[in-house]
């Protein structure tokens, strides 16, 4: 049968290595959000490409609608890098 000490030593062994499992898993769902982040960013400039190209095109019914639709886009794609942003601030808090 196991002494005090030793079951001591095994609880503090398993806790430390339950933290380093936590560490861990945050350290990759802090990756995870940051490439979130830069693929979304990489959309946002295309979004602002396509607005450049818009512009140049002649202004009519179908280029109006074209320019909202983006405007709703770019809307969505702010709203989703700052949930990402919340999201990864969040993970390095839990780090720390």
């Amino acid at each position: 049968m196991a002494g005090v000490s030793e079951i001591k030593c095994i609880l503090k062994a398993y806790i430390i290595l339950r933290h380093v499992r936590v560490i861990k898993l945050t350290t990759y769902v802090h990756f995870a959000f940051q490439k979130l982040l830069d693929d979304v960013h990489l959309k946002e400039q295309e979004a602002i490409k396509l607005e450049m190209v818009l512009r140049d095109l002649p202004p009519d019914a179908e280029t109006q609608s074209l320019e909202a639709t983006l405007a709703r886009l770019r809307t969505q794609i702010v709203t989703l890098m700052s949930k990402i942003e919340q999201g990864k601030t969040l993970v390095e808090v839990c780090i720390q």
